[in-house]
């Protein structure tokens, strides 16, 4: 039971882990150009 339980997990997990890599890139950008406006105007308004 352990061990095909385990090679459905690591099946499934691989494909789920190399998306994760591809895209946490995009996202930590996305987050930082939603990010920097915000703190330029922030900044001007001070």
């Amino acid at each position: 039971m352990l061990t095909t339980t385990r090679r459905t997990l690591t099946r499934t997990s691989a494909p789920i882990f190399s998306n994760f890599n591809r895209i946490v890139p995009y996202v930590a950008v996305a987050n930082w150009v939603c990010a920097s406006p915000i703190r330029r105007n922030a900044q001007t308004n001070t």
